[in-house]
């Protein structure tokens, strides 16, 4: 049976089964956040209009992000016989999953209009670029229990439709949290429209 092979020690094979989901949804946060800060750029430069990407893009994250944590305390109860350690990597994802669940918050609380309009507010976003650098690269630089790799030789075989499952899991879960988010701010531009993101308003007065 075809299979992926993972050199990774592990105590049993409960944990080994959950270590596709915790990849991949490690990966997509990446991606999510990249995708964030690369709006919030443009947004910062005038290029881009629509900020609501950037928050969509940024949930979809968080939600990928957390299921990140949660399978890698779960794995990691398996390998190292702890839930949590703080290494580099591990500190590295939690600190960069507050610090875009702080950006988040503040959209959802100034709002649209305001983050648009103050540049400070979306070039904030663009200090998550090195954490996300850091996260990926804490390991190759300052060592810890993480591994820095997925590939090579050992390790218990895993079947190569878990991956797919996984991945399967994790865009579902990801694209209904960014869906929900554009439906979100799409209500809100109807009822408090952002001048600045090119919306109409609903009423002359609103304009005012």
């Amino acid at each position: 049976m075809t299979s992926v092979v993972l050199a990774v020690v592990m105590t049993d094979s409960v944990g080994q089964y959950v270590l596709p989901f915790h990849v991949i949804s490690a990966v997509s946060s990446y991606l999510c956040f990249l995708v964030c800060v690369i709006v919030c750029i443009g947004v910062s430069m005038g290029k881009i209009r629509r900020p609501a990407v950037a928050v969509s893009a940024c949930s979809a994250g968080i939600v990928a992000a957390c299921m990140t944590l949660m399978t890698g305390a779960f794995w990691g109860y398996h390998a190292w016989g702890a839930a949590w350690v703080w290494e580099p990597r591990l500190t590295g994802m939690l600190l960069t999953t507050v610090f875009f669940v702080s950006w988040r918050l503040a959209c959802a609380i100034l709002g649209l209009e305001v983050v648009h309009q103050a540049k400070m507010t979306a070039s904030l976003v663009v200090l998550g670029l090195p954490a996300i650098a850091f996260t990926h690269l804490a390991v190759r630089l300052f060592g810890g229990v993480h591994p820095a790799s997925m590939q090579g030789t050992g390790g218990t075989p895993v079947p190569w439709w878990l991956f797919g499952l996984a991945a399967a899991v994790v865009i579902v879960l990801c694209g209904g949290a960014a869906w929900l988010d554009w439906q979100h701010w799409k209500k809100v531009a109807r009822s408090e429209p952002c001048v600045a993101c090119g919306d109409t308003p609903d009423h002359p007065m609103d304009a005012q």
